[in-house]
């Protein structure tokens, strides 16, 4: 006797809906999860330096499809899974973080960068009264680029070089709410995108400036502080600028995070 399973989704729109035989609807972005967790995710888009799209969902190490290598070494953090099957990285805002002591391709200082990740935070910033770091590369005194969220609990993207460049959201974050940030720059225009949508731009601002460092998820890179609190979920970055690939990856992915 054949017995046709059922699990609750979540679509395009956020909406639940049920999937026969226990297989997610195929969408245009090319996710596609089984009821059983496992996941076939697309490829990753083209000069990419670093992919991670959660895999493999448990242990202390998260695989990097970018080809260059990346990947993440998790410490404390702990692995978490959304109604859609994806498996994400929840941080306790103490002491969790997800690093590469030496990563590959990701001293970007020409041809242009973009940089993305998923995030819901859970804890306010402010009970440091310092900023927290989100996707790190660098630091203020050195080189290289970062995601953040201010003091103000508003995300932004920063390039170093002579100075910083930062660039802020245009209001604070929600509590336990998932947004799709994204920073780029071409060389010339530094952007900052939440949810697809450009929230403010820069021209003038020269690329990173050279530097050899680690890349740390959940707290700020160089600093080895300033801890996030809160959860993520494949971060993305190109040694290429890509003003359309934040709206893209919004839409075609915020199903699975139910926004």
């Amino acid at each position: 006797m054949r017995v046709d399973q059922k699990r609750t989704i979540i679509n395009n729109n956020g909406k639940m809906m049920g999937s026969g035989n226990g297989v997610m609807p195929h969408y245009p972005d090319e996710w596609h999860q089984s009821w059983n967790g496992n996941v076939n995710f697309p490829e990753p888009p083209a000069n990419s330096v670093l992919y991670l799209p959660g895999n493999p969902g448990t242990g202390t190490a998260i695989k990097d499809y970018s080809g260059n290598g990346n990947d993440g070494a998790i410490t404390g953090a702990i692995w978490r899974r959304l109604p859609s099957g994806l498996w994400y990285i929840s941080n306790d805002g103490i002491d969790d973080h997800t690093d590469n002591a030496s990563p590959t391709g990701l001293d970007i200082t020409s041809g242009g960068l973009h940089v993305s990740i998923w995030v819901r935070r859970t804890l306010d910033t402010n009970r440091d009264e310092v900023s927290d770091g989100i996707l790190s590369y660098g630091g203020l005194d050195t080189g290289g680029y970062s995601i953040f969220i201010q003091t103000d609990n508003k995300f932004s993207f920063r390039t170093w070089n002579v100075s910083a460049s930062n660039l802020a959201a245009d209001s604070a974050a929600t509590a336990n709410t998932w947004y799709h940030v994204a920073g780029d720059h071409d060389g010339t225009t530094q952007r900052l995108y939440i949810n697809g949508v450009e929230q403010a731009a820069t021209s003038e601002v020269a690329m990173p400036a050279t530097i050899t460092t680690s890349l740390e998820i959940g707290r700020w890179a160089e600093l080895n502080t300033r801890d996030f609190g809160g959860h993520w979920c494949l971060p993305r970055i190109l040694n290429a600028s890509n003003t359309s690939l934040a709206s893209q990856c919004f839409q075609n992915e915020r199903y699975l995070f139910g926004v």
